[in-house]
């Protein structure tokens, strides 16, 4: 990597109670930098936007994002990837010709998708993301089986799917 740009304040971890009853704040409730890489970063303190391009990469608060181009709003952690676009999260892979997505309130759009979130595989014209628990894919596929012409699969006009938990299809084609 040519360049690492760290946005944000780098806060120490904040602690509740006192004495005997003091115990660390929860990572995902702290205030953390989003820390981006790539082959070049420009910032402008002017708009508080970052660009960065060529083998992007951003690790915040256990979402994993790389693409060739991305553009980030320092204030509201807004960020719209491009190129290769490719989003990991705990709830599997998701990859797209765009990603539109907030860091911060994990929600957020990913256009011409794949996804791999176990024990399905998918591609979908769009998956929605409408917070940090499951997401919506439209206009897409599911399938079990893991082969790059899978042996069967599901087209759903939308799935609703909640990662170790549910899945729910409205009009289904096998």
């Amino acid at each position: 990597r040519n360049e690492e740009i760290i946005l944000g304040e780098i806060k120490r971890s904040p602690v509740t109670g006192t004495g005997d009853e003091a115990s660390p704040v929860p990572e995902e409730d702290v205030e953390q930098p989003i820390v981006v890489n790539a082959d070049n970063i420009e910032y402008s303190a002017d708009t508080k936007y970052v660009i960065a391009t060529g083998n992007v990469e951003i690790d915040y608060k256990g979402t994993k994002m790389t693409c060739q181009k991305m553009v980030i709003n320092t204030v509201t952690k807004d960020a719209e990837a491009e190129g290769n676009a490719r989003m990991e999260d705990d709830q599997g892979v998701k990859e797209g010709a765009k990603i539109i997505y907030n860091f911060e309130t994990k929600t957020g759009n990913i256009i011409d998708a794949k996804f791999r979130s176990n024990p399905y595989f998918g591609k979908a014209q769009n998956i929605n993301k409408p917070g940090p628990d499951g997401f919506i894919i439209k206009k897409g596929f599911l399938t079990t089986c893991s082969m790059d012409h899978p042996h069967w699969r599901m087209a759903a006009r939308q799935a609703n799917y909640y990662p170790n938990d549910k899945l729910q299809t409205r009009g289904d084609t096998f």
